[in-house]
């Protein structure tokens, strides 16, 4: 009776933990486990992984704050671009004559009509010295008047702003030919005629090449970032296992194949979630900016950059899992993981800023195509058949590097006395 009591409560507190693998393990580990049976079993055992793996994460604080911040600080820097691009310019012309005041209110017209948020205040001084006052004291920009027969904008110590100075000269140029015009007897549109410079782009106009080429780089940053920052946690979480040896009561439950499926799709999901926060983030910031024209020509190759990024991220993620595994302490992890950080190190460099045939070729190799396809796509002119053999290419090496990766995981999780090496790993036994 006594031993009965015993069992039913050494149960209850397994599952006072809250986690059903670790629960399952530690049944699966003692004596009577033969009597006891695992409810893992005959089950797959790897959503439960995936799942445990999930709910560590999204409640973990530091996680959540760090997300949090960094679509905060994403929003933040939209707003303020929006906000000081959005502004436009404004002007205070001061005048002292009817005629200038105007030519100043057609110099008005004529900036808001080039850009809808330029505006130009007018006013009228008593005279030059009144005028030239109110330059000095700052509350007049310019001061438009006539000297030796031609018009005038002068400023207090600087030259006029450009922007006011291309409008103005375009109006009173405007106006002088006009009146040149009616004193020749002709017409305007006559003097006009064939002086006009048309201008025309072969691939889109430059801000939106700014635009993309911007979107680009931020793509690559995310890349890296995200896929660091996950892949650094998988593998610090493995050699936790490893070390506190908690791993080995897991074993004995359920597949090590299992547990590494479970934590390869667990972190991959929590992965694939926060770029996608992060892109439509960045989609949603762009349209309170002036270049809200150019979210429908990005949102394709951003599109196709989180396909690249989740399927990259998978093989990625199992390796991250072995550079865990053939780690024994906490401080092996810079060693075993440096090939994994050079890797994400190439594949941002190249993919961001290579050119030409070079990038042609890089949108072809795995993970770099992750970062370098999406910059050809944003580029323009990349057939839909090379973008799906990019990622084609991409599949086959996440499922080598899964089988790889799977193998060398299983063969070094549990063996002991410090760094196991590749080399090691593959010639051990299973």
């Amino acid at each position: 009776m006594s031993s009965t009591t015993e069992h039913r409560h050494t149960d209850h507190s397994a599952g006072s933990t809250g986690d059903p693998t670790v629960a399952a393990a530690e049944r699966a580990s003692r004596p009577d486990a033969g009597a006891v049976e695992s409810p893992t079993r005959g089950i797959r055992a790897w959503p439960v992984v995936a799942v445990r793996e999930i709910q560590v994460r999204i409640t973990d604080k530091n996680f959540l704050v760090s997300t949090l911040m960094t679509m905060v600080i994403m929003l933040a820097i939209f707003a303020v671009q929006g906000f000081i691009l959005g502004k436009g310019a404004q002007w205070n012309v001061v005048t002292t004559t009817q005629s200038a005041q105007d030519l100043a209110g057609r110099i008005g017209t004529a900036a808001h009509a080039a850009d809808d948020k330029n505006s130009v205040q007018v006013r009228r001084a008593a005279g030059d010295e009144a005028a030239r006052a109110q330059l000095r004291d700052g509350s007049a920009d310019v001061y438009l008047h006539q000297r030796d027969g031609a018009w005038t904008l002068t400023t207090k110590n600087d030259t006029p702003p450009s922007a006011l100075q291309a409008v103005a000269a375009q109006t009173v140029r405007a106006e002088a030919l006009a009146s040149n015009a009616q004193a020749a007897g002709t017409t305007l549109e006559a003097l006009n005629q064939g002086t006009a410079l048309r201008t025309d782009q072969l691939e889109g106009s430059g801000t939106e090449m700014i635009v993309r080429m911007i979107t680009g780089l931020v793509l690559g940053v995310m890349f890296y970032m995200v896929s660091l920052m996950f892949g650094l946690a998988i593998a610090q979480s493995v050699v936790e296992e490893k070390q506190s040896r908690i791993v080995e009561i897991i074993a004995s439950a359920i597949p090590l194949r299992q547990l590494l499926t479970g934590k390869v799709l667990g972190n991959t999901v929590l992965a694939f979630g926060q770029m996608v926060l992060f892109v439509a983030a960045g989609l949603i910031g762009l349209q309170f900016t002036p270049y809200k024209e150019f979210v429908t020509a990005v949102s394709g190759p951003v599109g196709w950059f989180v396909a690249f990024f989740v399927v990259g991220f998978i093989a990625l993620a199992c390796l991250w899992a072995v550079a865990g595994s053939l780690s024994s302490r906490q401080e092996d992890l810079s060693t075993t993981t440096q090939p994994m950080q050079l890797l994400l190190l190439v594949a941002f460099m190249g993919g961001t800023f290579a050119q030409g045939s070079v990038q042609q070729v890089l949108s072809f190799v795995p993970v770099v195509s992750g970062v370098a396809m999406p910059m050809r796509m944003l580029g323009g002119g990349v057939p839909l058949w090379q973008t799906l053999a990019a990622l084609a290419i991409t599949l086959v090496f996440a499922a080598l590097a899964i089988l790889l990766g799977e193998k060398v995981y299983r063969r070094s999780i549990l063996a002991g006395g410090g760094r196991v090496s590749w080399r090691q790993a593959m010639r051990s036994a299973d």
